[in-house]
Parts: structure tokens; C-alpha cells; sequence
């Protein structure tokens, strides 16, 4: 039952002050505001859990884990729970739960862990843009990238409190299966740098990767201008990527149709990992005499060019690689890159975080993103 509180005030005080200053005590102490009567009664009521949980139809240790942000909870109950609590006026550790009409989003973003510059800087664009948007609660999760076991439990571990979910993830049965599952229980998903397919995703935000490994493989056999028989060597992650996939594709595609005259070797797998990339980068600049080009499909691009430098050939190898981070902005300006193909970092998040709140206003039909080229005379 509520408690009660009557409160005598003075009957000669105009009732908008009586409003203002028990409006203030109510929202620190729980207590909703009533009426006036004629006699300058005020009515004032204390709001509890018990509360909350008959108007929204739930139990009371419901309400409780809502109210303090612990798990078990599923999206769209928890969004109920807030919108009644801050309709019967309830604050919690004297904060008011959020005003009706402002909608809170439980976002979270799962980022493959590690030393990926690139990933680091989405993350940072992430979370800015989720800090422009009112009632977004934006968590951002970092899983072994490679592991397909350790990303579907995450998925699982996600779905029973999230709104919704962007995952740079591996295209693996695991993880498809576990997207289909928290897809039936509400969560909303988006696919982000890397795609996912046959799975119930609302969009997939990055470029597309098969076009721009075909844009790589035309600036290759561009500046490597040669009728002799050449050798490039290729670069990746790991196939598992479907990015990563889809970039070798669509490079072999191009060297295959316009410039024959050029191999692409079977790419290296170095899982993102730049010592990883300088040892393989050095291996096969040692194994491959007069190697022509290199194209790094994912990131690592830091141990490529360490091995360059090493070996002294970067004058000599036309070497392209993707996303441009201060590693790579230093290799175009020293001349061991020369092209960089970057997807725009702050771009994606906007458009990721839109994706997940549902907010289709500012990117109609969400396109893919254009990769920008960046050589040294326009990095800026």
C-alpha cells in the first residue's frame, strides 16, 4: 500500500509555488506529487517497487535487477520497467529514472580484441556517437576475434539485456546460430566491417569488400607497370573473415582479367597480429626474389612495414594495405606504403549506432560505405 503523507500549508501561498516546491521533494524522495485541495492539502505519495511492478505486470525482483542494471532481464521488459518507473516518478539513489519519451537503447558492440589500431579507433568513434544520442547505453565487449566459441557464448550471454548488437564477427556456424537465437528473443542486429550472411540482421555497415579488393588489385598491376612475369603477395587476418575473403576475391578477379601477367601468391593468415605480419612479411621477401607487390588484406600493417625497413626493399615492392591509422599515415609519408584504402571509421559508427536505435531519418536505406584512397600528397 502507499504511504500517505499530509502535509498542511499555508492556504495564502499561490498554488504554483506549492507545485515547485514539493514537486522538488517528491523527485529526491520517491514521493509523487498529488493535488491541492481547497483547505492547501497536499496530497503526496511514495512510490516503491511494489509499484512498478503491478503497472508494468512483473514481479518485484524484476523491477529490482531493471532498476540496478543486472542481467536476466530481456530488452523490451526492461524498457517498460524504466518507462513506468519514470512516469510514477521514481528515483533511484536520488537520479530520476529517465523522463517519459526519451527512449534508452541498450547497445552493446562486440570488437575483435587485440593491438588493431583500426579497431580501436571504431571503438572511440562509437562511443562518440553514441554520446551525441540521448538514451543510448552503449557497452562495447572485446572477444578473441578468432574464436568462434568464445563469440557465440558472448552473443548468448548479451541477448537476455541488450536492445541490440553490432558484431565484427567470423562467418562461422557457431556464431550464426547463436545471432538466430537471440534474433527470436528481440534483439536487433547489425553486421559491421565484415558481413554475415544467412543470418536475420537489420543492415551490414562497412564497404564492399569484394569491389575493394578489386580496386586494389587495379592500383597493383597500375604501378607495378610491368610486362614481365611478377609476383605479389597477399596478406590477411584470417579467411574466417568474410571481409578478408571477399578482398582476395575480388583482387585475384582483376589480376586475372586485366593484368595477366601478374601472380598473386596464396595469402598468409598472420589473425590481425603485427609481429605475426612482420615475420611473415620477412619470410616471404626472403623466399620470393624480387617480390613485386605486397597487399595487406587486414590489419598488421605495422609488422609489414617493420619488415620492409628491415629488409631494405620498400623502394622497390608497391605495397597497398587497408585503414589508415598513424601507422600507416607514417608508411605513405616515409614511401614503404603507397596506397592506403580506408573505410571511414567515423562514418560506420554513425551509421552503425543509427542502425541499432532504429533511427532511419539519417542514413536512407543504409549504403555501403565508399572507401577512400589515400596516397602522400593527400592524407592531409
Amino acid at each position: 500500500m502507499n504511504e500517505v503523507k499530509w502535509l498542511f500549508l499555508n492556504c495564502n501561498w499561490a498554488k504554483s509555488t506549492v507545485f515547485s516546491i514539493y514537486s522538488r521533494i517528491a523527485s529526491s524522495k520517491n514521493l509523487n506529487y498529488i493535488s491541492v485541495d481547497d483547505r492547501g492539502r497536499v496530497f503526496i505519495v511514495r512510490r516503491t517497487i511494489v509499484d512498478i511492478a503491478q503497472a508494468a505486470n512483473v514481479s518485484k525482483a524484476t523491477v529490482d535487477r531493471v532498476l540496478n542494471d543486472r542481467p536476466n532481464v530481456g530488452a523490451k521488459t526492461r524498457q517498460r520497467v524504466l518507462e513506468i518507473a519514470a512516469e510514477l516518478g521514481y528515483s533511484l539513489k536520488g537520479v530520476p529514472i529517465r523522463a517519459p519519451g526519451v527512449i534508452t537503447h541498450t547497445l552493446d558492440i562486440i570488437l575483435p580484441a587485440g593491438k588493431n589500431t583500426y579497431m580501436k579507433n571504431l571503438q572511440k568513434e562509437l562511443h562518440e556517437q553514441a554520446g551525441m544520442r540521448p538514451g543510448c547505453d552503449l557497452r562495447v565487449h572485446s572477444i578473441e576475434g578468432f574464436n568462434a566459441e568464445r563469440l557465440a557464448a558472448a552473443i548468448d550471454g548479451l541477448a537476455t539485456n541488450s536492445t541490440a548488437i553490432a558484431l565484427v564477427g567470423i562467418d562461422h556456424p557457431l556464431v550464426r546460430e547463436a545471432i538466430r537465437k537471440a534474433s527470436e528473443s528481440g534483439v536487433r542486429f547489425v553486421t559491421l566491417v565484415s558481413d554475415i550472411h544467412d543470418i536475420p540482421r537489420a543492415h551490414y555497415v562497412g564497404i564492399d569488400n569484394r569491389a575493394a579488393g578489386r580496386l586494389a588489385g587495379l592500383l597493383m598491376g597500375r604501378l607495378i607497370r610491368s610486362e614481365n612475369p611478377a609476383r605479389v603477395a597477399m596478406i590477411a587476418g584470417s579467411r574466417l573473415y568474410r571481409a578478408h575473403e571477399e578482398r582476395e576475391a575480388g583482387f585475384r578477379s582483376i589480376l586475372g582479367e586485366q593484368f595477366k601477367y601478374i601472380t598473386a601468391l596464396n595469402p598468409v593468415e598472420v589473425r590481425d597480429d603485427f609481429i605475426i605480419a612482420a615475420e611473415e612479411t620477412r619470410h616471404l621477401l626472403e623466399e620470393n626474389d624480387a617480390l613485386a607487390g605486397i597487399y595487406s588484406i587486414g590489419a598488421g600493417n605495422r609488422g609489414v612495414a617493420e619488415a620492409l625497413k628491415l629488409m631494405k626493399l620498400n623502394k622497390r615492392t608497391v605495397v597497398i594495405v587497408h585503414e589508415l591509422t598513424r601507422f600507416s599515415r607514417e608508411s605513405l609519408l616515409n614511401g614503404t606504403f603507397d596506397v592506403v584504402l580506408d573505410q571511414n571509421p567515423a562514418l560506420e559508427a554513425s551509421i552503425t549506432i543509427d542502425s541499432l536505435t532504429e533511427n532511419t531519418s539519417r542514413h536512407r536505406g543504409y549504403p555501403l560505405v565508399e572507401p577512400r584512397i589515400y596516397f602522400s600528397e593527400n592524407i592531409g
